[in-house]
Order: C-alpha cells, then structure tokens, then sequence
C-alpha cells in the first residue's frame, strides 16, 4: 500500500519535518470503519504521534474518535452512562473509533504485528527500533521467531543482551572464536598444526547453529540463541 497524503483530522499528531525522508518507523493508522465502506481515511504516525493519540483515544472517545474520523459519529437516542434521554458528547461512542493499522514502515515492517496489534507494546517497540535499528531489529526478529507472538520491548532487550551476531558470509570464525570463548582452547592448542589447519570452522559453524541454536537472518547477519535460554517475559 503505498503512502496516503495525511488526513486534516490526524494531522496534528504527525510530524512533518525534514526526517520524514528518512525511512522512520511510522504506521498507517486507519478508521475501519471507512475502509468497509471502500475509502481510506487515516494516516501515517510515528511512536510519539502514536502514542499521544492512543492517550487520547483511551481518555476521550470522543476527541479520540473524531480525531481519527470525523465522518463516523455514532447516532444514539440516549445515553447509558448520563442520566439523560438526550445524545451525549461525553460518552458518545464513535463507530470511527474502530481502528485498523493497514501499513507499517521502517524496521518494525519486518515484523509480523498485522491489523490490531497491542498499540502500547507497538509503541514501545517503535521507540527501541528507532534507537538502534540494526541491533534491536535483528533482536526483535529473533524473539518473535521464538516466541511465534509479538514480542515486547522487554524480550527484545534481553534477546539483544544476550544474541551472537555472526557475519553470515564467515561463520567460521565465529565458530573459531566460540570454540575459545567455550573453555576449548587449551585443548586445539595442544593439537598439532596440520590437525587443527583441517578443521573446517565453517562445517562446525553451520552444525553448531542447526542443532544449539534459535538463529535469524537479517541484512547479512545471522542473529543467534542457544535454544536452552529462554526469551524472558
């Protein structure tokens, strides 16, 4: 789905400065209920973006509502939280309330997080990426591989304290290195040259990883975890 020009009724909460060139973590947020009737109205928020309107949202149904789309008023002949027989403003429920995230762009794209995912989480997670997209994407990736779910930013930490990243064109010498960093040194020291010379790091590299390990490629790294640790909570 390619970008939609933001709407008038999001536009205070998007960002519209010189880093929206930059490929930024942002999601489409869209009205559902406008997309069942066949159009879009939405648009494109970053994590601060994202997270003032889901505060909105969640403290006003109303602002939050309107400001997502304007088009959805809910029509009601009384209120059951006033003790009135008259339409509320308060506590009217807007049928543009109903949201969807049709597109996401960035690191977090990579993830599979789908229509409805846990906007506080996804919140987070956009913040973590948007610190250090390299190392948090390759964690987050890692994590959600493991775990079959969207992760938190919490597990991604972990993963991301924990994960060996390996040049994934020269596994060999991590598997050299692994095998010292393991306590085995002492042992290939002690070995003859022409022994040690005939072993083909790249052959351990690719068993060690098949068989211990929870691995994840990621832009020409492999993101890797024993597969007796757990992911965290």
């Amino acid at each position: 789905m390619s970008k939609q020009v933001p709407t008038t009724s999001l536009y205070e909460y998007q960002r519209h400065n010189s880093r929206h060139c930059v490929e930024e973590n942002e999601v489409w947020l869209a009205c559902l209920a406008c997309y069942n009737e066949g159009h879009l109205q939405g648009g494109w928020l970053d994590a601060d973006a994202l997270e003032q309107w889901l505060d909105d949202h969640e403290n006003d149904y109303y602002e939050g509502g309107r400001m997502l789309c304007s088009r959805h008023e809910a029509k009601i002949d009384e209120c059951h939280n006033c003790d009135t027989d008259k339409s509320c403003t308060r506590h009217v429920r807007w049928a543009g309330d109903e949201w969807a995230i049709h597109d996401y762009s960035g690191a977090i794209a990579y993830l599979h997080l789908g229509e409805h995912p846990d906007l506080r989480n996804l919140v987070d997670l956009m913040n973590l990426l948007d610190h250090e997209p390299e190392r948090y994407t390759g964690a987050a990736l890692l994590a959600e591989s493991i775990t079959g779910e969207m992760p938190t930013a919490e597990q991604i930490e972990s993963v991301a304290e924990r994960m060996y990243v390996i040049d994934a064109y020269n596994k060999g010498d991590w598997a050299y290195d692994n095998a010292y960093d393991l306590g085995y040194g002492e042992h290939l020291d002690a070995l003859p040259h022409d022994i040690t010379g005939a072993i083909n790091w790249e052959w351990v590299a690719k068993n060690k990883l098949r068989d211990e390990m929870y691995t994840m490629e990621y832009k020409g790294n492999i993101y890797a975890l024993y597969n007796d640790e757990e992911v965290g909570a």
